[in-house]
């Protein structure tokens, strides 16, 4: 009704990247994280990028399609350069064909 959700395509994701801990409950918005989501170029290898981006607490979760060879990732930093640099020092994913949003995390 108020425009919210009009572009919303549903997405089928067949891989998971699950977290290691409990995300700490803060309730005074300061939880910023950044969507990145995008074309892997080698979606074998970008399965294990992620599970390195989670071990260094860069990231996670994160979901994969080996079907559409693409990934939907949240990264713990606010800066939407930085998750993108991540993503493109691996070598595993199109840095040009990613998109980032900013995300407020709050419970």
């Amino acid at each position: 009704m108020g425009g919210v959700w009009t572009r919303y395509e549903p997405k089928s994701f067949s891989q998971f990247v699950e977290p290691w801990e409990m995300v700490p409950v803060v309730l005074d918005g300061t939880r910023r994280a950044t969507i990145v989501e995008g074309p892997t170029a080698q979606h074998d290898m970008a399965q294990f990028a992620l599970i390195e981006m989670r071990g260094a607490r860069r990231g996670s979760p994160s979901a994969a399609s080996s079907r559409t060879a693409s990934t939907l990732a949240v990264v713990k930093t606010a800066d939407a350069d930085e998750a993108l640099g991540w993503f493109a020092e691996t070598g595993f994913w199109k840095p040009d064909a990613l998109t980032t949003r900013p995300w407020l995390h709050v419970l």
